[in-house]
């Protein structure tokens, strides 16, 4: 708090050529700060009556030193926004630590708010925050109905640890099985996706895309092949295995052997007594397609090309082990290695590393912003159910 206070003064040190805190701006922050319980957080908090009294003392005499008053909204301003950034346990496993939101800088946000041309529609539209939230929080304060509200409330948690600036991002909304890639408050680009079966979900997660892998192989979860591959080889012998284009390791280590599949025992491998390590060769039939891209994690998870497209018709799209499938795979690679894929390369297994990284969040947002209005969507794993949000105590 006191280093709230210190930045605050030190903004206000000097004056200005016209008032950073308007009468427009001191009342839309004062409105905020008295709804704030629709964010989880306590009006009372942040002296709302008392701010009212000062500032009403201080502009209704325009000889009067505005500096105490300017200090004070700066701090409670400042307080709430630090408040609302604080991300909420919802359940979000950070993979990489440069996914994690970052706290607010008071200075910074004060500068953010003064140079935006408006510091009463900076804080209107709660500029700091991504835009969902705000979309997610003007329904909220417009709904009627307990049920809507109960859902976007759920919903705003979810929301806080999205990411805030201008910087390009891919978010993937499992709920509505849809990815966009995002800068702000611009969707550059958005197409369906296949997300994870209830038993074996998409996780909730944030890391970093760091590269690409063209003409990939696909090295076939254990548990997969236990529960699909195994059955089929007992049913139809090798031959499935050729047909599918698959090869049986040693291991996944790089420099695994290649094994007779004749040496595995099937049979052991379906009662789970044994484990299988089989890997799809690249190729038009490939499960990975022409291009997987990377975000590293240990759950194995990531955003793939497909060559299944009639998935891609259906409005319930769960169909995946975990694993993300991209509608348009080549339009998400323009936007994240900066160019086209090249239709001649033949190179399996080829690296692609991204120009930067682009930062990739896997939310599950069951009320979404679609043309412009909040959309429910279907809770397909259940988790709006389960969740007990401590309303009121989110700033904790």
């Amino acid at each position: 708090m006191s280093q709230i206070v210190a930045e605050a003064q030190a903004f206000h040190r000097y004056p200005r050529n016209r008032p950073f805190w308007t009468p427009a701006a001191i009342g839309t922050l004062l409105t905020l700060l008295d709804s704030s319980d629709l964010d989880g957080l306590s009006p009372q908090a942040y002296h709302v009556a008392e701010l009212r009294r000062l500032s009403q003392i201080t502009l209704a005499d325009p000889r009067q030193d505005r500096r105490a008053m300017d200090v004070a909204l700066s701090v409670a301003f400042v307080r709430f926004a630090a408040d609302l950034a604080r991300g909420a346990d919802t359940g979000v496993t950070y993979v990489d630590p440069a996914a994690r939101p970052r706290p607010v800088r008071p200075t910074i946000l004060l500068l953010r708010a003064s140079e935006s041309g408006s510091v009463q529609r900076y804080i209107e539209t709660l500029a700091w925050m991504n835009p969902i939230y705000g979309q997610l929080r003007k329904d909220l304060a417009q709904t009627v109905d307990p049920a809507r509200a109960r859902l976007l409330k759920l919903n705003l948690r979810r929301a806080r640890v999205l990411p805030r600036g201008p910087a390009r991002y891919v978010l993937v909304n499992i709920p509505s099985a849809r990815l966009e890639v995002r800068e702000g408050d611009h969707v550059l680009t958005s197409m369906k996706v296949i997300v994870g079966l209830t038993h074996t979900q998409t996780p909730v997660m944030a890391g970093m895309m760091r590269y690409a892998i063209r003409n990939p192989s696909w090295h076939i979860p254990t548990d997969i092949t236990r529960e699909k591959v195994a059955p089929r080889v007992l049913k139809e012998g090798a031959a499935y295995l050729r047909n599918k284009n698959y090869e049986v390791l040693s291991d996944f280590a790089a420099d695994a052997k290649v094994l007779d599949p004749a040496a595995i025992d099937w049979t052991a491998v379906v009662q789970g007594k044994r484990e299988a390590y089989v890997r799809q060769k690249p190729g038009p039939t490939s499960g990975l397609g022409k291009i997987v891209f990377k975000f590293p994690n240990e759950m194995g998870i990531y955003l793939h090309d497909t060559p299944g497209r009639a998935l891609f018709q259906r409005d319930d799209r769960l169909a995946s082990a975990g694993c993300v499938r991209l509608e348009d795979a080549d339009g998400l690679a323009r936007l994240v290695l900066g160019r086209p894929l090249d239709p001649n390369v033949t190179e399996t297994d080829k690296y692609m590393p991204l120009p930067q990284p682009v930062p990739v969040y896997l939310t599950y947002l069951t009320a979404f912003p679609i043309s412009g209005q909040i959309v429910a969507q279907k809770d397909i794993y259940g988790k709006d159910e389960l969740a007990t949000p401590r309303i009121g105590a989110l700033a904790s």
